[in-house]
């Protein structure tokens, strides 16, 4: 009799997806059908923590994915600390910064999408987390609105020009955020907004010079405007970047992660 293995099929369906990205659309619901399920993290800082997947990638199982995110997350947080999570899809890494600054500390997940905000509501609950503020609104330059994409891959979703627009989601700047929760001061803030990220830091200048919070953000495809922003706007503020392996800001690389450290913090 042949064993039922359920890693083996999951590997199986991975490597599926890798080779034909065709069927990584909803049309393709059979390739979903294992996702549905919930399970445990098997490895990594996440280990234990329990998912709901609907189209997201079972490496989130196996402590593969965001690798050098979490870890950086991991050396800058500690216990007690507040964590912002903006971008924070179905609340993998939220929950992993809950984790760390335990029942002293706070973390804030801001995801636009609202079905994937769903998700992660979904997760927190399945893991009975009490010490997470999920907040359903993007964070960018100004408050207001936001024309937002409706990606199949909920990692995906982005702000966009209005003639593209599939959703329009409500959108506050951290600093006005803060201004309205005065007690909460944070010790790290992650950003992944697919490109959005400028737009997000302006919204955060006041926050940035009183508090002088560790930024962790993935840049996507600003080549030389991100330099230009950071010279021109976080440099006065006191903040240096740090890139895994040394040198200066690409200028054309499509996708890197950068970490914002103000002088005073660092070693």
């Amino acid at each position: 009799m042949t064993k039922f293995n359920l890693h083996n099929i999951e590997k199986r369906i991975d490597r599926l997806r890798d080779k034909y990205p065709q069927l990584n659309y909803p049309g393709r619901a059979w390739v979903y059908f294992v996702n549905y399920f919930i399970r445990s993290v098997r490895q990594g800082p996440a280990k234990g923590l329990k998912l709901k997947l609907w189209r997201e990638s079972t490496k989130l199982l196996f402590g593969t994915t965001g690798v050098d995110e979490i870890n950086l997350i991991l050396s800058y947080l500690k216990p007690g600390d507040t964590f912002i999570d903006i971008g924070a899809n179905i609340g993998y890494t939220a929950m992993i910064a809950s984790r760390i600054v335990g029942s002293a500390g706070n973390v804030m997940a801001f995801e636009a999408h609202p079905v994937t905000f769903s998700k992660m509501l979904t997760n927190i609950k399945l893991n009975n987390i009490k010490t997470i503020a999920c907040v359903n609104k993007a964070v960018s330059s100004k408050t207001g609105t936001l024309a937002m994409t409706d990606a199949a891959d909920s990692s995906r979703t982005r702000a966009v020009e209005k003639d593209e627009f599939a959703f329009v989601a409500e959108a506050i700047t951290l600093d006005d955020y803060l201004q309205q929760n005065k007690s909460i001061i944070p010790n790290l803030i992650k950003i992944d907004v697919e490109g959005h990220e400028i737009e997000v830091l302006q919204g955060m200048l006041k926050t940035l010079g009183e508090h002088k919070p560790v930024i962790v953000v993935e840049i996507h495809y600003l080549g030389e405007k991100f330099i230009e922003f950071f010279y021109s706007e976080l440099e006065s503020l006191g903040y240096r970047y740090v890139l895994k392996g040394g040198g200066d800001l690409p200028k054309s690389a499509s996708l890197y992660q950068v970490t914002l450290v103000h002088k005073d913090k660092l070693a």
